[in-house]
């Protein structure tokens, strides 16, 4: 059983690594753009059209694709006065009410940016200048919305099988070049 759930967890975090990399693209677009915009602008008087509308549609990417990835690597923001207080049994089980009250509410956050991409759809709504659907900026949310409730599902899943914070610290430890130590490995 651990052994499928690991397996299951590793394709969840592949997969939302490559979303990760969609999203530095994107990033990288936007300042591209900007730059050519602001060039553009300086040196020939004439700037990028749609430069205004198209950079908040590619910070929905950024933003959206990136949470999947920072759910696994742990870099979302906590604020720890008591929970390092608690004793591993607790922090177990406040892990995995946390997760389970997140996967409700981003099942309900998917569900509604779902719905909003149907209304924006029929509605017809369409960027100013260069008149690119909005809907389809709302369901690319809508995806990296459910990208990061498959995260937390995964995250709740090792939780309740042995697996946790300890295993992700020390993944992101190996990402980011630390020699698999997890970061209260290193503090010792």
């Amino acid at each position: 059983m651990r052994q499928r759930v690991d397996s299951a967890v590793g394709v969840v975090r592949r997969v939302n690594r490559a979303a990760h990399h969609i999203a530095g693209a994107a990033l990288i677009a936007m300042l591209a753009l900007t730059v050519v915009d602001i060039l553009g602008r300086w040196l020939f008087n004439s700037p990028v059209a749609g430069t205004v509308e198209t950079i908040p549609l590619l910070l929905v990417i950024v933003v959206f694709f990136g949470f999947a990835h920072a759910q696994h690597m742990g870099d979302h923001i906590a604020v720890d006065l008591l929970f390092s207080r608690l004793g591993a049994r607790s922090q177990h089980v406040l892990n995995i009410f946390s997760h389970l009250f997140s996967l409700v509410v981003l099942a309900l956050v998917t569900w509604q940016l779902w719905k909003y991409a149907g209304v924006q759809d029929r509605g017809g709504y369409a960027t100013a200048v260069i008149e690119w659907p909005v809907h389809w900026f709302v369901r690319i949310a809508t995806l990296g919305s459910a990208l990061l409730w498959v995260a937390t599902l995964a995250e709740t899943v090792a939780e309740l099988c042995g697996s946790g914070a300890q295993d992700v610290e020390r993944e992101a430890a190996a990402v980011s070049g630390a020699g698999g130590e997890t970061e209260s490995e290193r503090d010792r």
